[in-house]
């Protein structure tokens, strides 16, 4: 799920990288906000649905997140908001592949 869209379903597998994100989800589920259903796709890997309950608390969450994420870009200009979107993808993508974290005649260089 990311901020602004909840998917309805999601495989545990693809959670399934980190054990905190698994107790995560087992909490979730004690308190009622996700459910588990068989996965068509995958004999093992449960879906992770949204009940009622998690849809109507997703949905408060993003009542919240709207004015304060509109609040971050006040004042700024469309061309601001793209060149900060930039930034912040280049040190997202170096921060989840390090191999990339050098441009290439800095990697060069250090070689």
């Amino acid at each position: 799920m990311t901020a602004g869209t909840a998917s309805p379903t999601q495989p545990v597998a693809w959670l399934d990288g980190d054990v905190a994100v698994r107790r995560v989800v087992r909490d979730l589920a004690r308190e009622g906000i996700v459910r588990f259903a068989p996965n068509p796709h995958h004999m093992r890997a449960d879906l992770v649905l949204l009940t009622p309950l998690g849809q109507a608390t997703y949905a408060q969450a993003m009542e919240r997140q709207q004015p304060w994420a509109a609040g971050l870009s006040c004042g700024l200009s469309a061309k601001e908001i793209e060149r900060a979107t930039r930034l912040l993808s280049a040190i997202r993508k170096r921060l989840e592949h390090p191999d990339t974290r050098l441009p290439k005649r800095e990697q060069e260089r250090t070689a």
